[in-house]
């Protein structure tokens, strides 16, 4: 008994080291957003502000902060719901159809998931140059509208309902939107809870595409407007990027506190292999 007190102990304070290394430069980030830019690079360094101010937000907000948020919101929001409604589509049709060539068309579909997105860069960007995508919104959101993971992850879920459930629905006279609707949503929404999840942070913070297909201002997303924030000279403002840093972050925290026992437990139980 007292030797697993003693493990439960010592794992507790290595726990709580680990936790306190990973969040002391998001700990930094946070309180220096709060200091005037005079403080920022006071030597030597103090972590709390002396004198707290909301300016850099202020400042941050009206240099076209405001546009890069709502940019990245657009590009993050409408690609998640088309992964959504795409990959329940796609998988029902792979898990609970019989087609010709539906092994091939999986096979593939796990091989679109292992090729990395870096290699496409340059294809991708010809292509959206031909059809006039280029520095626009559309242009960021197209390559990420269908997701492989969200069709590969989906037809996991839908392994798992009972093929007697959906025969049972179709002798009661439901067509395929009433399959859809009363049988597999409902057995599902775990599944579709962590891909919406997934989906919107991996668009919220991807840099490398939207770095790449946008020019001007009007169409940067919030990653991408901090990355010109650094790289301006003239108009270069430590505080309103710390602030600009820690609003794209609350996003990813909020989810992270509503959502993290149920991603868990979804990851631990679904088996993704």
């Amino acid at each position: 008994m007292e030797n697993s007190k003693k493990q439960h102990y010592v794992s507790f304070i290595f726990l709580t080291c680990g936790i306190i290394f990973v969040s002391f430069p998001l700990l930094i980030l946070l309180f220096s957003s709060f200091k005037p830019n005079t403080e920022v690079y006071t030597f030597p360094f103090r972590f709390f502000p002396q004198h707290w101010t909301l300016d850099n937000y202020a400042d941050a907000w009206k240099n076209n902060l405001s546009r890069y948020v709502w940019n990245s919101i657009v590009t993050s929001l409408v690609p998640t719901v088309t992964a959504i409604i795409f990959g329940l589509l796609a998988a029902y049709a792979l898990a609970k159809m019989k087609f010709a060539g539906k092994g091939l068309l999986l096979k593939f579909i796990v091989v679109m998931m292992l090729v990395p997105f870096d290699i496409l860069i340059f294809p991708m960007f010809q292509l959206f140059k031909s059809f006039h995508l280029l520095d626009s919104l559309a242009g960021i959101m197209v390559p990420g509208l269908v997701s492989a993971f969200g069709v590969f992850l989906m037809r996991q879920f839908m392994l798992q309902i009972p093929d007697e459930l959906i025969e049972a629905a179709r002798i009661d006279g439901c067509g395929l939107t009433g399959i859809l609707t009363s049988v597999v949503l409902p057995n599902v929404t775990p599944g579709i809870a962590v891909l919406g999840i997934t989906t919107f942070l991996y668009n919220w913070n991807v840099f490398t595409w939207p770095f790449i297909i946008t020019t001007g201002e009007t169409n940067k997303t919030l990653s991408v407007g901090l990355a010109s924030m650094v790289t301006s000279i003239n108009n270069f403002n430590p505080g309103g990027l710390l602030a600009g840093g820690i609003i794209m972050v609350i996003p990813v925290f909020i989810l992270f506190v509503f959502f993290q026992k149920g991603i868990t437990q979804v990851y631990m139980t679904t088996g993704i292999k």
